[in-house]
């Protein structure tokens, strides 16, 4: 399925349970160049990702393991070649649900993406 602006941008879907940690990835990554969508449904995020327009799907922190081991499972078998990054907790100060990621960690995840896909520009 190819949308109308294949080959103008790098499309990222981004997806996880919670928008206050997909959103300040989404701007990073758009000011960078990428075009993001934003998911928060594992299954809707699946059909999303069957879009041969989709170049890097971003699994966040906030999935619930067994989402994360389905949409991996689920992409490896229907789009082999789709490159999957999933984001962790690192920072061992942080506590519980409350942490919000900091513009170091922000640039960190820029930087892995850029090597993973690198944005197209039109």
């Amino acid at each position: 399925m190819k949308a109308p602006l294949a080959g103008f941008m790098t499309f990222i879907l981004s997806v996880g349970r919670a928008p206050e940690l997909l959103r300040p990835r989404s701007l990073i990554l758009h000011s960078a160049g990428y075009a993001v969508l934003e998911e928060l449904d594992c299954e809707r995020a699946l059909l999303r990702a069957m879009n041969d327009d989709i170049d890097l799907v971003l699994l966040c922190y906030s999935l619930h393991p067994g989402e994360i081991e389905f949409l991996v499972k689920m992409l490896a078998e229907r789009r082999r070649m789709l490159p999957v990054l999933c984001i962790r907790k690192t920072n061992t100060a942080m506590q519980g649900d409350n942490y919000t990621p900091t513009l170091s960690h922000l640039n960190s995840l820029l930087d892995e993406v850029n090597l993973m896909v690198p944005p197209r520009t039109a």
